[in-house]
């Protein structure tokens, strides 16, 4: 059998998967932009690794799988399949994305960059010594909009910090993670009562609930506002 793995993705992070097949696998590398070569490959390909998918190619009716090396499928143009395809994503990716929000949190409410940039040049701003006195995520309420895997790994970890944790979802219901899950009219009830909100629903689903500028005014008075989307990870940032 035959697995295609694009280009750009053959940078070290799917090395480990010819030890976890069970059966014979010829692994081949493919660059989609070269459209001819690509087409060649796929005609005996069983399977393909691609978080993308937008190609009409006769070439794809022999394939059978096609694995996301991620959970988003919103790049993926379903029309251009066949319906024999399989189509599979991943998840794991929650506990790094919950880990870097709590971390963000912790650099707006302390500002360690800061500090640790004073302090090599021998100024104590910041500490117990000289002041100012930062603050702390312990009592500090998160906001967290969908709450999905991403969204339940952020809540516990918000717990270790004695932090508050609601969360809005298309699908409440009772969560030890959580003290309120409402559903999406509460939304704008949950922006008033959270320091922090977090999106972590994708980014076509309850666009008309999830209006930025409210977001952005609900930033500038209370805290932070942090977004997590499904093809926008690498664009995380405190806004």
């Amino acid at each position: 059998m035959k697995l295609l793995i694009k280009e750009i993705d053959n940078d070290g992070r799917l090395r480990f998967i010819a030890q976890f097949l069970d059966t014979p696998w010829d692994i081949e590398v493919v660059n989609p932009e070269d459209l001819g070569g690509f087409e060649s490959a796929l005609r005996d390909a069983d399977a393909m690794i691609s978080m993308n998918w937008s190609w009409d190619l006769a070439a794809t009716a022999h394939l059978k799988l096609l694995h996301l090396p991620g959970a988003g499928t919103d790049a993926i143009d379903f029309e251009k399949l066949p319906v024999t395809v399989s189509v599979c994503n991943c998840f794991e990716h929650e506990i790094g994305i919950a880990e870097f929000v709590l971390g963000a949190m912790l650099e707006w409410t302390i500002g360690i960059r800061t500090m640790d940039r004073r302090l090599r040049q021998a100024d104590w701003t910041g500490s117990y010594l000289c002041g100012p006195v930062h603050g702390e995520l312990f009592g500090k309420t998160v906001g967290i909009v969908g709450f999905g895997r991403i969204g339940k790994e952020i809540a516990r970890r918000a717990h270790s910090f004695g932090m508050r944790v609601l969360a809005c979802t298309r699908t409440p219901g009772s969560d030890a993670m959580a003290e309120r899950i409402d559903d999406m009219e509460g939304l704008h009830a949950m922006l008033e009562q959270s320091d922090f909100v977090v999106i972590t629903a994708p980014l076509r689903t309850n666009a008309q609930y999830v209006r930025r500028p409210r977001l952005r005014r609900h930033a500038q008075q209370r805290g932070a506002h942090q977004r997590v989307a499904w093809h926008a990870d690498r664009r995380n940032r405190i806004v």
